[in-house]
C-alpha cells in the first residue's frame, strides 16, 4: 500500500476551489452551433424530372430554386403560392430571360402551376409533391421532350 496517510490521499484528489472557479464546466447535452452555407436538399428523382424538360444551367437553377424555396415554406407551415422574383434569383446568376423560359417549360410538363399578373413577377405552386406521383410523372416528362 501507500505510505500516505488517508488525509493526504484525500488532499491529492480533492478539488482546489480556486482552480475550478475559472475552468468553464459545460453539459455534454449542449452542442456548439454549427455554421454552414445555405443547401440544397432535394431528391435525385426531383432533380432529374425538373432537368429532362430544362436547358442549361440558368434554367435549371430556377427548378432547383423553386424546390428549394417549396420544401423552406412548406417546412414552416405556409402552403399555397410564391413569388419567383429577379431579385431571388439574381444571386444564383440567372437572368430574367431563362426564369421566364424555365417556369414556361415546368408549367407546360405540368411540374409547376403558373399564376400570371400581366408585367408582375410569377406565382408558382408545385404541381403535385413529386414523390407521391412516382413513375407515371416521369414517364410522362419523357414524353413531352
Amino acid at each position: 500500500m501507500s505510505s500516505l496517510g488517508d488525509e493526504a490521499l484525500i488532499a491529492l484528489v480533492r478539488l482546489d476551489r480556486e482552480k475550478t472557479e475559472s475552468v468553464n464546466v459545460t453539459s455534454s447535452k449542449l452542442k456548439p452551433a454549427l455554421e454552414s452555407e445555405p443547401f440544397v436538399h432535394i431528391s435525385v428523382r426531383d432533380l432529374l424530372t425538373g432537368a429532362s424538360v430544362l436547358h442549361g444551367a440558368q434554367e435549371l437553377l430556377v427548378w432547383i430554386f423553386v424546390l428549394r424555396e417549396s420544401h423552406m415554406r412548406r417546412s414552416k407551415g405556409f402552403l399555397g403560392s410564391m413569388a419567383v422574383t429577379n431579385a431571388s434569383l439574381a444571386p444564383w446568376g440567372v437572368s430574367r430571360f431563362a426564369k421566364r423560359r424555365a417556369i414556361d417549360k415546368l408549367s407546360e410538363a405540368g411540374l409547376l402551376q403558373v399564376e400570371k399578373h400581366g408585367g408582375r413577377n410569377p406565382r408558382v405552386t408545385v404541381a403535385v409533391p413529386l414523390r407521391e406521383r412516382g413513375r407515371s410523372l416521369g414517364e410522362r416528362v419523357r414524353n413531352t421532350t
